[in-house]
């Protein structure tokens, strides 16, 4: 049902070569060449539902970060089986219903996952949702869980700790140092708690 009309110069989000392609119906698209080659793409998604009767997914990125990210997100919330649902779905975070039956709404709401970031939902309290919902960094998220302390050093409260190694420009070990007045057996020297150093509850 699709005839090749030309290759395109700008590859997919992930990569892959893309081809402008028609559809028998005239409809003039784009399309993963592989997934063309291999005969996966029925016509275009139109004619294709008419074809077969049922969506057929085309979007070509099962093997992306973007679709891993959405894939275990239902996983953790709605297979008993997963490794993580007893943090996510024992404990009532759900997926809503438009994102967890579609992977294209999911895309169309979150967009192209950033490098280095993945899923995390705002208030930890609630589920999987647009309004709920970011791509965040491994640093935001630590600062966004629950457990996490403030840390307050010489009069300055600050939300993680590594805000507060920051602020120093030390490691976090120090901060912690500071706090807890360790001791480096290996340089014979102790760490005290500065003055007002302690870690506080995150109400």
């Amino acid at each position: 049902m699709l005839t090749f009309v030309s290759v395109l110069t700008e590859r997919s989000k992930d990569g892959h070569i893309q081809w402008l392609c028609q559809c028998s119906c005239g409809d003039v698209g784009t399309y993963l060449a592989t997934r063309v080659k291999h005969n996966r793409v029925a016509g275009c998604q139109k004619c294709a539902h008419a074809l077969i009767g049922s969506k057929v997914k085309t979007h070509g990125m099962k093997n992306t970060a973007t679709y891993s990210s959405w894939s275990s997100m239902k996983d953790r919330c709605t297979n008993p089986e997963s490794k993580d649902f007893a943090r996510y779905g024992k404990k009532g975070i759900t997926v809503c219903d438009q994102w967890l039956n579609s992977f294209e709404q999911f895309y169309k709401d979150m967009g192209e996952r950033p490098k280095g970031t993945s899923i995390d939902r705002i208030n930890n309290e609630h589920g999987y949702s647009p309004e709920n919902c970011r791509w965040a960094t491994h640093s935001q998220q630590q600062l966004n869980k629950s457990k996490s302390c403030l840390w307050l050093v010489n009069g300055v409260v600050y939300k993680s700790l590594i805000t507060a190694a920051a602020a120093y420009g030390v490691k976090k070990q120090t901060i912690v140092k500071w706090v807890d007045g360790w001791t480096d057996k290996r340089r014979n020297k102790t760490w005290s708690p500065k003055n007002g150093c302690k870690r506080l509850p995150k109400y």
